[in-house]
């Protein structure tokens, strides 16, 4: 039984104390070994356990520190949203709005969710009703309606071309020549209006200067020529240059002239459009006087350069 009961025994230090005791070897006199130094060496073994728990202490205290070094420390300072930095939110955005990279809130847009016309030009339009991008550009006769590129409609509109009348379709564009004008008649903004007064006739148009020398090096050229000016009772008129093309429609009074229109033969090299503004007052009725200014329009340019000539037209008896 004896065994057994060893199994069982607490060792404790005192008991291992004890036991290594009375299982010591002895001296002739029947004296512990361990006895007769057991004042040398009570004094390490308290040492050695005192350098144990100091350096136990130690450790435990360093793990401490570097646990309080690791701790994450959150920054939420000028900030509405996003990360603090140490794995949660400052602020979430409101819907429709997101994070910048600044930390705050701005409105988002989805684009492409819609689109819209402006001129001949489709454009894509976002969810904020804004225009971002361009979808599709109209080809030449097509327009764009309700937002999609379709082609031009008759209209209802009409224009002057060298003194007849012609249809627009819904692009602006001549869509055919319309009815001529009777003998007493002139095309004016359309339409054929009756009446002629006494300015009527045939007048030669004096141009000073007739050559004109752009910045640019293009060179324009109005000669002087025959001219023939139609006046109606209504105060309107329209004057057509024989020799250079060019069909001038406005108002005519007695006290102001005010024509203009587009130049209608072959453009010179390099010019995009030409068109003229006419401007003067009647002397009498079979003469009058004033300025005429040019506007030519070059390639890549958004704006015309333009050119004042003065003139004098004398009508023939």
């Amino acid at each position: 039984m004896l065994p057994r009961l060893i199994l069982w025994i607490r060792w404790s230090p005192l008991s291992l104390l004890l036991l290594a005791s009375s299982c010591a070897p002895t001296n002739e006199s029947g004296a512990s070994v361990f006895a007769e130094d057991s004042s040398a060496s009570s004094t390490p073994m308290v040492e050695e356990s005192a350098q144990a728990d100091s350096l136990i202490h130690n450790v435990d205290h360093s793990l401490e520190l570097d646990g309080d070094t690791e701790t994450c420390k959150p920054d939420c300072s000028a900030k509405f949203c996003g990360q603090d930095g140490c794995g949660s939110l400052c602020g979430v955005c409101a819907s429709g709005y997101q994070c910048t990279e600044t930390f705050t809130c701005e409105l988002f847009c989805l684009d492409k969710v819609d689109k819209v016309c402006a001129g001949t030009l489709v454009f894509w339009v976002n969810d904020c009703g804004e225009t971002t991008s361009i979808a599709e550009t109209c080809e030449t006769g097509t327009e764009c309606i309700d937002a999609a590129c379709v082609p031009c409609g008759a209209g209802n509109e009409t224009t002057c071309f060298e003194g007849v009348p012609h249809q627009l379709d819904t692009c602006g564009n001549r869509a055919g020549a319309l009815e001529p004008c009777a003998q007493d008649e002139i095309c004016y903004e359309g339409d054929c209006i009756q009446g002629e007064t006494e300015s009527s006739g045939i007048f030669l148009v004096t141009m000073n200067p007739e050559e004109w020398v752009y910045p640019s090096g293009i060179t324009t050229t109005l000669s002087s020529t025959e001219a023939t000016l139609v006046v109606t009772e209504a105060g309107t008129a329209t004057l057509v240059l024989s020799q250079d093309s060019i069909s001038l429609n406005g108002l005519f009074s007695t006290d102001q002239i005010q024509l203009q229109g587009e130049w209608t033969g072959p453009l010179p090299d390099g010019i995009v459009s030409r068109s003229f503004l006419l401007q003067g007052i009647p002397l009498s009725t079979d003469s009058f006087k004033g300025t005429i200014r040019e506007f030519v329009l070059l390639p890549g340019d958004d704006k015309p350069l333009d050119s004042l000539r003065e003139y004098s037209a004398e009508g023939f008896e």
